[in-house]
C-alpha cells in the first residue's frame, strides 16, 4: 500500500540515506563476552552485518524512529538538506484495514479507528474461552 509523500513511495524510500541516528528501537547484541552493543536493521547494511545482523534481515527495512517522528511533525532535517519523510505503517496483516473499509468506505478519523478497535477488542474478550460470564454479558440468576 502506498500513500503520497510518504516513505511508502519507492522513489522517496530510495532517496533516504540508511542511517540509525535516533536509535529508539535498536536491539542489544553481545559484542564480546560481557559487552553489549546495539544494532538496527535500518542502519547501513554493512554496519548491521558487521554487528552480527544478516543482509536478509536488513533488506527493505525502513527507519521507524525517524519516520514516526516525521509523522507527528518532528522529522529531522539533515545537514545536506534531506528532510525526513513520514512513514506509512500498516504491518503485514491488512485484515483489520479491510474490515474497517467495509464500515468506513471513505476513510476514518483517529477517533473512529480507536472506537472500532475497542469494539473489536470487547467482542474478542467476550468470545474468549477464559472470559467470565459477566465479561460475556451473561447475568447469573439471583
Amino acid at each position: 500500500m502506498t500513500l503520497q509523500n510518504t516513505l511508502s513511495e519507492t522513489p522517496l524510500y530510495a532517496a533516504r540515506p540508511r542511517l540509525c541516528d535516533l536509535g529508539y528501537l535498536r536491539v542489544p547484541y553481545e559484542r564480546s563476552p560481557g559487552t553489549l552493543g546495539y544494532r538496527c536493521s535500518a542502519e547501513p547494511t554493512h554496519v548491521f552485518i558487521k554487528k552480527g545482523g544478516t543482509a536478509e534481515d536488513a533488506l527493505g527495512r525502513k527507519c521507524l524512529c525517524n519516520g514516526l517522528m516525521a509523522n507527528i511533525g518532528l522529522g529531522n532535517t539533515r545537514g545536506d538538506g534531506y528532510v525526513e519523510q513520514p512513514l506509512l505503517t500498516l504491518g503485514a496483516d491488512l485484515s483489520g484495514v479491510t474490515e474497517m473499509l467495509k464500515v468506513f468506505p471513505n476513510g476514518w478519523s483517529a477517533k473512529e479507528a480507536v472506537n472500532y478497535l475497542l469494539n473489536v477488542s470487547n467482542i474478542s474478550s467476550k468470545n474468549s474461552a477464559n472470559a467470565t460470564d459477566s465479561e460475556r454479558g451473561i447475568s447469573q440468576p439471583s
